[in-house]
C-alpha cells in the first residue's frame, strides 16, 4: 500500500511540475494546445465579463462572453506566432514569451483600428481626416494597458508553445540536415537489423545497438559508438544509454528519474541531469 501512495504522489508532484493540472493533460502537442488554447479564451471571457468593465457594460452577457472570448482567441494567436518565430530565431523557449508580451499591444492596434471602423467609430471622426500613423500611435495609447492585461493573462499559458516550437524547430533542423545511413556510422552492424537505428545501450564491455528490424552487439565502448553516431539527433539520455530524438515517444516519471517510452515499446532510464534537455527535443 505505501507503494501505491508513493507511486500516485511522485505523479501528483509530476503533474504539478509540467503544469498539466492547469492546462490539461499532456499538452505537448499543437493540436491539445489549440483545445486547451479555446477552453481557456471562453473560460478567461467568463471571469471578464463577470467584473463587468465599462467597455461592454452596455452588452448582454452572452455578447459580451463572445466579444471577450474573440479577443483573448485572437491575444493567443498573435502571441504564438511570436513565440513560434522567436524560438525559430534562436532565442530561448523559456524566453520567447517575453517578446510576444511586448508586441502584443503592436500587433492588436491594427486590428482595432478595423474593428472600430468597421462600426464607424466610437467618437465620430472620418478617417480622412486624421493621418494613419496619428490614429494608429492614438489607438495604440488607448489599447496598451488592455493589451498588456491580456498578455499577463495568457502568459504561462503561450510560454507553453515556447517548448512545441523548440520541437519544431529540432525537426526542421533535421530536415535539413539528412542522417547519414547507419551502416555508415557503424559498419560492423549486420544488414539483416535495417538502417532505422533506435538506441544503444552499454552491457559491460560491449554495446547493443537496437533498431526497428532487430538488434546486434558490437565489442566497443558506449563512448566510442556514441562518437561515431554524432551524425543522427539523439542524445545520450543515462549513463548507459543512447536514444534517437525520433523515436523517443514520451517520457514518464520512475521513482526519483524518468524513463524514455520508445517506438518500440521499450524504455530506458533518463537521468534528472539529462531530462531537460530530452524533453525540450520531444
Amino acid at each position: 500500500m505505501s507503494e501505491d501512495r508513493h507511486h500516485i504522489f511522485n505523479q501528483a508532484a509530476s503533474v504539478w511540475r509540467d503544469g498539466t493540472l492547469f492546462f490539461g493533460y499532456d499538452i505537448n502537442s499543437w493540436r491539445r494546445f489549440v483545445a486547451v488554447g479555446v477552453v481557456f479564451s471562453f473560460a478567461g471571457a467568463l471571469v471578464i465579463t463577470a467584473f463587468d468593465p465599462s467597455s461592454t457594460t452596455h452588452l448582454p452577457f452572452w455578447k459580451a462572453v463572445i466579444l471577450w472570448s474573440l479577443q483573448l482567441a485572437v491575444a493567443v494567436i498573435l502571441m504564438t506566432l511570436v513565440v513560434i518565430a522567436s524560438v525559430l530565431m534562436g532565442v530561448p523557449s523559456r524566453w520567447a514569451s517575453v517578446p510576444a508580451a511586448i508586441a502584443l499591444p503592436f500587433l492588436l492596434t491594427p486590428i482595432s483600428l478595423i474593428v472600430d471602423r468597421s462600426i464607424g467609430g466610437e467618437d465620430g471622426t472620418d478617417p480622412a481626416l486624421v493621418g494613419y500613423f496619428s490614429q494608429y500611435i492614438e489607438e495604440l495609447i488607448n489599447i496598451t494597458p488592455a493589451s498588456l492585461a491580456f498578455a499577463a493573462l495568457l502568459f504561462t499559458f503561450v510560454s507553453r508553445a515556447g517548448r512545441l516550437s523548440q520541437a519544431l524547430r529540432v525537426q526542421l533542423s533535421q530536415m535539413r540536415k539528412p542522417e547519414p545511413s547507419l551502416r555508415d556510422a557503424l559498419p560492423e552492424v549486420p544488414h539483416r537489423i535495417g538502417n532505422d537505428l533506435i538506441r544503444l545501450e552499454a552491457q559491460d564491455h560491449y554495446v547493443l545497438v537496437v533498431t526497428t528490424e532487430g538488434t546486434a552487439t558490437l565489442s566497443q565502448s558506449l563512448a566510442d559508438c556514441m562518437d561515431r553516431v554524432k551524425g543522427f539527433s539523439g542524445t545520450q539520455s543515462h549513463r548507459s544509454h543512447w536514444v534517437r530524438y525520433r523515436h523517443v515517444q514520451r517520457l514518464a516519471k520512475s521513482g526519483s528519474a524518468y524513463r524514455a517510452i520508445l517506438s518500440n515499446n521499450e524504455s530506458v532510464p533518463v537521468s534528472r541531469r539529462r531530462y531537460r534537455h530530452v524533453r525540450k527535443h520531444l
